[in-house]
């Protein structure tokens, strides 16, 4: 099983696909060469020129099976064992810098700059996304987030998007009645995914108790990552509309979290992608080091700087419609509760375009009232 000295020793990314391949896991996973901290590169040389080129070399790091979303560096089309050498130097110093050790307290609450490293053969998928298990239940059945992009319609952040949302239900099998947002070249892949998913989970070479986030490349399928999102839950049976009647709020039909049936009080902030991005622990978009919320004004870009600090985020509410990039599982990752999908209907069932548009300029306290898989937000303008 993939234990925490499997994790010290090699990082997750590392020690996850040497598992599964010296397991035998049937998931299909480029050819690998694995390299630990302080181990001489040419140790590997002999590996490295058997590898189909070019190659990708990914940072692997001990709090990377929980943490540092998009902060260890990977670096790709690598076609000689020169390049090789100069990327794993190129990652050391990166590890190295002031930034890398301020956002790994932030991220973990402790720094190490000792990092391994993930050869492979580089991904000649058309595609690539993320799969993510909701980690709470209702009426039994778990959703299954998958969403990808086409890498040749323009990059991540733009181009074609799709989304599907199979359901794992209570007797370990799935409803594959996928929702589309665009239609897939060859659906089949679809069901390949949800393979893939189910062989690792169901392995034994990772714990049952965990939703995992897995990245992948689709056409031709690629296993690339796995990480444990949050521990698996079952909702919370208290009702969300009772003490909000005659109140602004917004209800949340789709939310990943949970909180008492009282809420939680955070300093709300609506803020811009831009601003966010230009953010840094000494000028921050809020104060940080309390219990705060973030409503994002647009998308959210996929690189986020590591400059940017999330301290006590609490709640997070990236801009409809819910994508899976590092940016914003990033901030999922280290939130209390995360709204998924659009605002809904209020407690008298209408829809209030007002509050909508008031919530994403507001600044201020608000309550967060949350069952795990619906919630409501509650401005507290006093």
């Amino acid at each position: 099983m993939l234990t925490d000295a499997l994790i010290n020793r090699g990082g997750s990314k590392l020690e996850a696909t040497r598992l599964f391949l010296e397991r035998g896991l049937k998931i299909p996973i480029p050819r690998s060469a694995f390299l630990y901290a302080g181990q001489d590169v040419s140790s590997i040389k002999s590996e490295f020129e058997k590898l189909r080129k070019p190659i990708i070399v990914r940072g692997s790091h001990k709090t990377d099976w929980r943490g540092c979303v998009g902060a260890v560096p990977t670096l790709q089309n690598i076609n000689s064992f020169t390049d090789l050498e100069k990327a794993i130097k190129e990652m050391e110093r990166e590890m190295k810098t002031p930034e890398m050790n301020a956002f790994m307290v932030d991220d973990s609450g402790a720094y190490t700059s000792k990092l391994h490293f993930l050869v492979q053969e580089q991904s000649q998928s058309r595609m690539r996304g993320t799969m993510l298990l909701h980690p709470f239940s209702k009426w039994e059945e778990r959703t299954l987030f998958v969403d990808y992009f086409d890498i040749d319609s323009g990059g991540e952040g733009r181009g074609d998007f799709y989304t599907h949302t199979p359901k794992l239900k209570s007797d370990g099998n799935w409803d594959k009645s996928f929702h589309r947002t665009s239609e897939l070249s060859n659906s089949k892949e679809l069901d390949k995914l949800v393979e893939m998913y189910s062989k690792i989970v169901n392995s034994g070479l990772v714990s049952r108790e965990w939703a995992y986030q897995v990245e992948f490349g689709l056409e031709p399928l690629s296993f690339y990552q796995i990480k444990a999102f949050k521990l698996l839950e079952e909702a919370r049976s208290f009702s969300l509309l009772d003490n909000v009647r005659g109140l602004k709020h917004l209800v949340f039909p789709d939310l990943i979290g949970a909180t008492g049936e009282e809420g939680m009080v955070v300093d709300l902030k609506g803020v811009h992608p831009l601003e966010l991005k230009n953010s840094s622990r000494n000028k921050p978009v809020c104060d940080v080091k309390r219990p705060y919320g973030l409503i994002l004004q647009h998308r959210l870009s996929n690189n986020l700087p590591i400059t940017v600090p999330l301290g006590k985020l609490e709640y997070f509410q990236p801009y409809a419609p819910f994508r899976l990039f590092h940016g914003t599982y990033r901030f999922m990752n280290r939130a209390q509760v995360t709204a998924c999908g659009p605002a809904g209907k209020t407690a008298d069932d209408s829809f209030n375009d007002d509050i909508i548009e008031e919530m994403e300029n507001y600044t201020g306290k608000a309550r967060v009232i949350a069952n795990g898989v619906h919630g409501v937000l509650i401005p507290l303008y006093n």
